[in-house]
Order: structure tokens, then C-alpha cells, then sequence
């Protein structure tokens, strides 16, 4: 029997996202990395939410949020942004 084909999103970094990620401390961004590669499964996951009025997701990962774009046509996924709860 074959296991069923899991249909993976394309997640692309943003390059300011890449900026903050090389200022967070090594444990805070080993579990940022593992929350943003899981978001290639989808945007459909229980911590993802549509922002009202704006065309932004958001993923809650620990005390950060991710932002990001999706295009649910060509199954990508781009963050945008990652900021500390206070800073919102």
C-alpha cells in the first residue's frame, strides 16, 4: 500500500526576515526555523490566522509572530516579517 502524497508549500524568507533571524539567540531560532518549515504544509494549520482587513497570516511561535503572504494558486508562502509580541 502507498502512503499518501503529502503536497508540500513553497516558504520563502523575506531578506529582512533573515536580518532578525541572525540577531535572535541560537535555542529562539532553532524553534522558529522548525515552526516556519512545518508551515510548509499549509497555511491551513491550527496556529495560523487571516488578519482582518489586511492581506497578511500570522503564526504564532512562542512570544514572535510570523507574517506572512500566501498565494494558495501557486501554493507559496512568503514571511515577511518576524517581531516580538511587545513590539506589535
Amino acid at each position: 500500500m502507498k502512503s499518501p502524497r503529502v503536497d508540500r508549500w513553497h516558504v520563502e524568507l523575506a531578506s529582512r526576515v533573515t536580518m532578525v533571524l541572525d540577531r535572535i539567540p541560537a535555542h529562539q531560532k532553532a524553534r522558529i526555523l522548525q515552526a516556519l518549515h512545518e508551515l510548509s504544509a499549509g497555511p491551513l494549520q491550527r496556529r495560523c490566522r487571516k488578519l482582518r482587513g489586511r492581506p497578511e497570516w500570522r503564526l504564532r511561535i512562542g512570544g514572535r509572530r510570523a507574517l506572512f503572504l500566501v498565494d494558495f494558486e501557486a501554493r507559496s508562502i512568503v514571511v515577511v516579517d518576524i517581531y516580538r509580541m511587545v513590539e506589535a
